[in-house]
């Protein structure tokens, strides 16, 4: 009995002694304002890209770097190479596999052994081929630290962003064959060829279809065959033939179009009507080239011994465009929702597909290809290292596009200051400039 009264006393006191309700909004309201005025003071250093930078720093043990340039590993990455994936730089030298963040810091690296190492990408996901070997390697995010083997000699491949990939390679009693694996390595689909070489392929986004090119010999001349796979079908859906023109890449449109490009043609194909909407190159050379799934394929060709170069737009609805001419050789192109991001004579140039300049920046002498990451941030391929550029718009152009608005006929595509009074030179003279 009295331990029951003592504990009920006990109770009583507690109760007693807890706040009054009102006290306690008082308080709960002087500690929200408290911990406004700290934001509000502090908000600069609370800004999202510092707190993850701390989270890096401080849990994970890791930052986006110290900035660009950084060294790759190696001495040498070949132009195809060179890809972002997800905003973020890769390449593959002649000895590893690397990725690196925003900052600088190397994200990823692994060492490959490969005597002819080339890399396909698709959104985060890898595939590295030793071409005229028969190992390659696989990741998400990576690089597998071994590479697995395959049966016969690896003459190319593709990746979804599924994980899936194909492989082109050699096959027993055939000229050729093309293989597609699931991410975990089961095989899905197989398809060879009696007469084609398939030197090209890509993947659906899904890695549901396969598009594959191939050429052959018949009667003294060069023939491409491109088709279309299911892979639930061992028959392909659709099949095109090109004359004359040596497959050097071929993709899946968005709207379900093939985009061929050759070594003397490119080519829009529509697998539903069977329509070929071809561009002749007309005897100048293919410099280089870029595709993107939603847009469409832009080349650049190039002639008098690589001088006088033009770049080319081929839309996804078979629309042709011309977009700029050059009298420096185009090196590199990126196709992207902005633009056309080109490298020519050491500067980057951001085009429409009209021509007219949107942002440019300097790329650097030994710049040998760049990459558009969005926001007007590239990321350059130089000799020796990967550089990070922000584009804006160059003073002449901005001047130029001022004077077209007040009337006066002066070129698009100005980005230096020598172009702009050559340009302003040539116009003819008819007094003032119009209000």
């Amino acid at each position: 009995m009295t331990a029951t009264m003592a504990n009920k006393s006990t109770a009583k006191q507690k109760k007693k002694r807890l706040l009054p309700r009102p006290v306690k909004y008082l308080l709960l309201v002087l500690v929200l304002l408290a911990l406004g005025t700290f934001v509000f003071t502090n908000r600069k250093a609370l800004a999202p890209a510092n707190i993850k930078n701390w989270f890096q720093q401080n849990l994970l043990g890791y930052s986006e770097g110290d900035g660009y340039p950084v060294s790759f590993p190696g001495t040498a990455v070949d132009y195809n190479n060179f890809v972002l994936s997800n905003g973020r730089p890769a390449v593959v030298s002649d000895t590893s596999f690397a990725m690196y963040r925003s900052g600088g810091a190397q994200l990823a690296a692994v060492q490959h052994g490969f005597s002819s190492p080339t890399l396909q990408s698709s959104g985060n996901r890898f595939l590295l081929l030793n071409l005229g070997g028969k190992k390659y390697m696989t990741g998400d995010g990576g690089l597998s630290a071994s590479p697995a083997s395959y049966d016969f000699s690896i003459y190319g491949g593709a990746i979804a962003s599924n994980g899936s990939f194909a492989i082109l390679s050699g096959a027993q009693g055939y000229a050729s064959m093309a293989t597609v694996f699931d991410s975990r390595g089961e095989r899905l689909f197989q398809w060879a060829s009696q007469n084609y070489l398939l030197s090209a392929c890509s993947l659906s986004e899904n890695g549901q279809q396969l598009a594959a090119a191939g050429f052959a010999a018949q009667n003294g001349d060069l023939i491409s065959q491109d088709s279309l796979f299911s892979i639930t079908s061992d028959s392909p859906t659709a099949v095109f033939t090109l004359p004359n023109s040596l497959p050097k890449s071929i993709d899946i449109l968005q709207n379900g179009s093939l985009f061929f490009i050759g070594d003397r043609s490119a080519a829009v194909l529509n697998p539903e009507n069977g329509q070929q909407t071809a561009y002749d190159y007309h005897g100048a050379a293919l410099s280089c080239s870029a595709f993107r799934a939603e847009l469409g394929g832009a080349i650049a060709l190039s002639s008098s011994g690589g001088r006088n170069a033009s770049v080319i737009f081929l839309a996804a609805d078979a629309s042709v465009y011309s977009v700029a001419k050059f009298s420096d050789p185009v090196l590199s192109l990126d196709l992207n929702s902005d633009g056309i991001l080109i490298l020519s004579g050491g500067r980057l140039a951001l085009l429409d597909e009209n021509g007219t300049v949107l942002s440019s920046a300097e790329a650097g002498n030994d710049a040998q290809r760049a990459l558009y990451a969005g926001n007007g941030t590239c990321y350059v391929l130089g000799l020796s290292e990967l550089r990070r550029v922000e584009l804006d718009v160059p003073q002449p152009t901005e001047l130029c596009h001022a004077l077209r608005g007040r009337g006066l006929p002066l070129p698009e595509g100005v980005l230096t200051a020598a172009e702009c009074a050559e340009a302003i030179a040539l116009l003819p003279v008819s007094g003032a400039v119009p209000a």
